[in-house]
């Protein structure tokens, strides 16, 4: 309604101008009226086209759409699958009422196709968009209501010409599941392990129960108070000290009675415990920014887990890396374990300065890159070294040609 009375406004107004311009602003000629009728009407019939018109007559014009969205995502079948057959009626009605079904999910495919569920993901903004290109008049949404681009169904519902009516179906439907599952690497191998997961919950009547695995050991099992529907809740969880060493896999697994869903239920998070053998150690005695940019270079040219750490006081050693990597100091003994389980070792620092445990890391049998900063220290590292040479040193901008360049231009 509201449309052609626009239509009606902008035709009169253009009609009203071009009789104004002939008449009144131009030159008085004969058959003015004639050419202000001829004007008038080619513009209200681009404007008809502009606003897309159907003609009240002829029986060949065949008039706007309905389309029927069908969600044909997995979650309509969850459960007992009532849902889905409940809306595949209603789609099936639809249709024999000369109604366009069209299901959706992870695309859009007009025409009723979809056998049975398979779409992984509940997307009906495409479909929206879809409906409104083709100019749909009604459009009808059949569907459990659990999407999965609300900010992008907003974006299309403000774009729409007119607004679609929901269906809801299957809505006692009980779910629970894992967003979200961290584990942080202990300080030392017999500390406890900080872990924290991120559950959500819909229809659970009263608490979620959490089971945490390490290497499919059980170390943890409790309950916690299920979030209200469309809410998640952060869960901080102390775990015991892990028995093994190195890269170990933690599971959770989050449960409700009556659990629809269960391929949401459970999250795979990995730590590392105590020193990894065969790993990467740069060990700096100094603080100096070449050891910590060092430390990522040498990680990624070997391939070797990276660990480092810069000395800040006498028994006191700051972990390098990056952010996730970094905690709080140890001491020398959990330094010196690093460096006898590393199979490439790298200690930075060594000078005159350099205490007798920092002149022992560099007499051990094994790989190692040793970076003396003097000549102290390069007899520390067993390297023969000469006095200073004063003087002021820089890098030179330019390379010289090699003598053999006129021979190998030929």
């Amino acid at each position: 309604m509201i449309r052609s009375l626009l239509f009606l406004l902008v035709a009169a107004a253009l009609i009203g101008t071009t009789f104004w311009v002939y008449l009144r602003a131009e030159l008085r000629v004969a058959g003015r009226r004639t050419f202000a009728l001829l004007r008038s009407g080619a513009l209200v019939l681009l404007l008809a086209a502009a606003f897309d018109v159907h003609l009240p007559w002829g029986g060949g014009v065949a008039s706007r759409p309905r389309w029927a969205l069908l969600d044909a995502s997995l979650s309509m079948d969850a459960g007992d699958g009532s849902a889905w057959r409940d809306a595949r009626a209603r789609a099936r009605t639809l249709e024999g009422q000369g109604w366009t079904v069209v299901p959706f999910g992870d695309g859009v495919a007009v025409g009723d196709s979809a056998a049975s569920p398979e779409a992984v993901r509940t997307a009906l903004a495409p479909a929206l968009k879809r409906a409104t290109e083709a100019g749909a008049e009604d459009v009808k949404v059949l569907s459990d209501l659990r999407f999965g681009d609300p900010v992008e169904v907003e974006s299309a519902l403000a774009a729409a010409t007119s607004t679609p009516d929901f269906e809801e179906f299957g809505s006692s439907v009980v779910n629970a599941g894992v967003a979200a599952f961290d584990v942080s690497d202990p300080l030392d191998p017999g500390d406890p392990v900080d872990a924290s997961v991120e559950v959500f919950g819909e229809g659970v009547p009263d608490s979620l129960s959490i089971e945490v695995r390490e290497e499919g050991r059980l170390v943890l099992a409790k309950k916690t108070a299920a979030p209200a529907p469309g809410l998640r809740a952060r869960v901080p969880l102390e775990l015991p000290p892990p028995r093994g060493e190195g890269r170990l896999r933690y599971t959770v697994r989050v449960g409700a009675p009556g659990d629809a869903f269960p391929s949401d239920d459970e999250g795979v998070a990995y730590m590392s415990a105590g020193h990894e053998e065969g790993g990467l150690v740069v060990i700096t005695l100094v603080p100096d920014w070449e050891a910590r940019a060092l430390l990522e270079v040498l990680g990624e040219a070997t391939g070797l887990r990276a660990t480092g750490y810069l000395r800040v006081g006498p028994d006191r050693f700051a972990p390098m890396g990056r952010a996730f990597q970094r905690g709080e100091t140890v001491d020398s003994v959990r330094v010196r374990q690093a460096a006898t389980a590393a199979s490439l070792l790298v200690v930075h620092g060594l000078n005159a300065g350099t205490d007798a445990w920092g002149r022992a890391l560099a007499n051990r049998n094994a790989r190692e890159i040793l970076w003396p900063l003097d000549a102290r220290g390069a007899d520390a590292a067993g390297v023969g070294a000469g006095p200073l040479r004063v003087g002021e040193w820089y890098a030179s901008p330019g390379t010289q040609a090699s003598p053999l360049a006129a021979d190998l231009a030929g």
